[in-house]
């Protein structure tokens, strides 16, 4: 009996091993099994839009007098920032509940009687699934027998690069409204979309005038700095579609230069003001003064010190008149105290530098016509130009000293045939300052030209003289660029037309331009281009803002995009343009 039992006892031990064994085998692969979850697969995403089923009032319902207003879709919606999306016109507070398939706005105040509202949801509803935005989406009714039609499609942009701007908000004012945009938020306004096209519906068909600003901290309201746009005269509603209504947007600027601060700089005075200057002068009877404004920054000013040594020691009294590139002016009285120079220390006076640049050109090519500009960091006081040399091909072998027939060979490889040129001082241009000289010229060139600023050709105010300069300039080769040529077609009076990049940057200008004639923009390199003509009223050869207070808008700018890109050797002729 006892072996009999021990034998039974065996295969039980044994089994219940192996069931342990498997059991845990059994765990262990559902634990990874969930540890590695695969996506279900399923259908295609959900792109289609929720679409309106139902709305209480119906669209385009009159004599509502109702204290909500229902609509209903064909699927879950949710809301995303609704009270920032939702624009009513006009405006009246509301509460909003969004449940499954519906939204009910409840109205906190009576509707105003005869009066057409209209809503626009913009992105402020999507649904639950993938977010997909009703496209626009609107709805109206009126609390009269009457429901306003009239629509305005438009779109605004950038005034100076043409791009679209976004949340643009556009107004409509009555004639004669006393309303202030500066203060209170317009009674009919719309939003600008992301590509800058914007739509004001339900209008009455009256006259309206058109105001648009960036408005940037959503106030509702014009803030001094927005870029802004307006129409110059209202215009005439019906009961249709005012369409293609363009607005260019541009910031006013009618704050003059404030200055910062003055900064004792070695010997030298420096002022720095909170904007570019386009001019500074310097009115006191210490005629004296002298200064350079900052090329490289042009918010920057150095004044130097009188030559008159016993001078210096004193306060000067004086006032700086300063401009604006909107010309807005600055008088400003000054007192300046200059250090006492140190006789003993080194490099207490700056270093007296000149910096060449090619008019009409691009870097060190050149494009004819073409001149030289010469910026010195100090006004000049003395100038020998004999000192000043053209070296360039001549058509026969000319009587040029050793040094340019060295420089010839930089031109050509035979014999040197140079012509060495000093133009007469009467052909120079200095600015008001005498720190800036200006040269133009029919010269003509076939290769390259260098300009060579002989030591001591000039003298600064505090009697130091220029180093030797020598500078090439290369002719741009014609054959390797295009050009763009054709006739304008116009009544106004004056226009300037410049050459610009689809980047924005300007690389030809053409000034002077009148009613009817025709224009060629030569050396174009390759590149898409745009031409840009700017309606110049006051015929100052620059773009002038709105004054938005005053009612005067901007100049117009006008943009013509070319119909081919531009390539090497070609030529784009034959453009015609009409404004």
């Amino acid at each position: 009996m006892t072996n009999t039992f021990a034998h039974t006892l065996l295969p039980t031990a044994f089994t219940r091993s192996l069931l342990w064994g498997f059991l845990g085998l059994i765990a262990t692969l559902l634990v990874q099994a969930c540890a590695n979850r695969i996506p279900p697969t399923g259908g295609d995403l959900d792109e289609v839009p929720p679409v309106i089923k139902y709305t209480n009032p119906a669209p385009n319902t009159t004599n509502f007098n109702g204290e909500s207003i229902t609509l209903e879709f064909d699927e879950w919606i949710k809301e995303e920032n609704l009270k920032q999306q939702l624009i009513i016109i006009p405006e009246i507070k509301y509460r909003h509940r969004v449940s499954k398939r519906s939204l009910k706005l409840s109205f906190e105040k009576p509707l105003e009687p005869n009066t057409t509202y209209s809503l626009s949801f913009r992105e402020g509803l999507k649904d639950i699934t993938e977010g997909n935005v009703p496209p626009d989406l609107r709805f109206a009714f009126s609390t009269g027998d009457k429901l306003d039609t009239a629509i305005v499609r438009g779109r605004t942009a950038n005034l100076r690069n043409n791009k679209p701007t976004k949340d643009v908000l556009i107004a409509f004012v009555k004639p004669g409204d006393t309303i202030q945009l500066d203060k209170s938020t317009p009674r009919y306004y719309t939003i600008s979309n992301e590509d800058g096209t914007f739509l004001m519906p339900n209008l009455a068909s009256e006259e309206f005038e058109v105001y648009a600003y960036h408005d940037r901290n959503s106030n509702k309201k014009y803030d001094e700095g927005e870029a802004i746009a307006f129409l110059e005269t209202p215009i005439q509603l019906s009961d249709s579609v005012f369409a293609n209504m363009q607005l260019a947007l541009a910031p006013e600027d009618h704050n003059p230069p404030r200055l910062r601060g003055i900064s004792p700089i070695q010997r030298y005075l420096e002022l720095e003001f909170d904007e570019g200057l386009a001019n500074f002068a310097l009115d006191s009877a210490n005629t004296d003064l002298r200064f350079i404004v900052n090329r490289d920054a042009p918010t920057k000013v150095l004044i130097f010190p009188p030559t008159d040594s016993s001078a210096i020691r004193d306060t000067i009294p004086t006032l700086a008149v300063v401009r604006d590139s909107a010309d807005n002016v600055a008088r400003l009285p000054l007192k300046l105290k200059f250090r006492v120079p140190d006789t003993e220390k080194k490099n207490s006076q700056k270093s007296f530098d000149l910096t060449i640049k090619a008019a009409g050109g691009e870097g060190e090519a050149l494009r004819m016509p073409f001149g030289f500009r010469i910026y010195f960091s100090k006004p000049v006081a003395e100038v020998d130009y004999s000192k000043i040399r053209f070296i360039r091909e001549a058509q026969k072998p000319s009587s040029a000293n050793n040094w340019a027939d060295k420089i010839a060979q930089r031109y050509t490889n035979t014999s040197p045939k140079v012509e060495v040129w000093s133009p007469s001082g009467s052909l120079f241009v200095w600015d008001d300052n005498r720190s800036a000289l200006r040269w133009d010229t029919l010269l003509p060139i076939k290769k390259g030209l260098e300009l060579r600023i002989e030591e001591g050709a000039f003298i600064s105010i505090e009697q130091d003289s220029s180093a030797l300069v020598s500078k090439v300039f290369n002719l741009l080769d014609e054959n390797k660029l295009g050009s763009i040529s054709g006739t304008i077609q116009s009544q106004a009076a004056h226009y300037f037309i410049e050459l610009m990049k689809n980047d924005g940057q300007i690389v030809d200008r053409l000034e002077g331009m009148s009613q009817s004639q025709d224009f060629e923009f030569r050396y174009v390199r390759s590149g898409e281009y745009q031409i840009r003509i700017t309606i110049d009223n006051n015929n100052n050869n620059r773009w002038d803002g709105s004054d938005f207070r005053k009612k005067i808008p901007a100049e117009k700018v006008l943009y013509f995009p070319l119909p081919n890109r531009v390539r090497e050797g070609w030529d784009i002729q034959g453009l015609q343009i009409e404004f």
